[in-house]
């Protein structure tokens, strides 16, 4: 059971995806999107803990792409390197967002974002989700037992 407020936070969080999902049509504000998306994530209290508790695992945007799924650890490690992307991509500015899809196997600027919000953004919602659900259902639990027990 999620609580309404984790609820609106889910929501808010996947409307932001949806949006940087958009934006690789276009290219024009994709940085933009990526931005909003990381900064939403930093200033919700709820959500910049879940981030601050991933590993600090750098990511080397200088790999070649082919050696990434031999070098790509899994779980947390994973995750952290994904976020770290992500506010590489952030920090460096919309040129950092183009040296990343262009060292991607694609033909296009669109393919190549969608493969960047594949990568990297997509994997961190699904964490982030998965993290605030687990949290909601620990606390509603709580709140029934707290019910009880008054």
């Amino acid at each position: 059971m999620l609580t309404v407020s984790t609820g609106r936070l889910i929501a808010r969080l996947g409307q932001l995806v949806t949006e940087v999902e958009t934006a690789c049509n276009s290219g024009l504000d994709y940085f933009d999107r990526l931005r909003e998306f990381k900064r939403f994530c930093d200033k919700t209290p709820a959500l910049a803990q879940i981030v601050g508790q991933l590993p600090q695992i750098p990511y080397d945007f200088n790999v070649d792409w082919r050696e990434l799924p031999s070098r790509w650890p899994g779980g947390k490690e994973g995750d952290g390197m994904r976020w770290d992307a992500i506010r590489q991509m952030v920090d460096g500015g919309p040129q950092r967002v183009d040296s990343a899809w262009l060292q991607l196997p694609v033909r296009t600027e669109h393919e190549g974002l969608q493969k960047l919000t594949e990568l990297f953004v997509i994997p961190i919602h699904h964490v982030l989700v998965d993290q605030l659900n687990a949290a909601s259902s620990m606390q509603y639990a709580l709140l029934r037992f707290k019910r009880w027990a008054e």
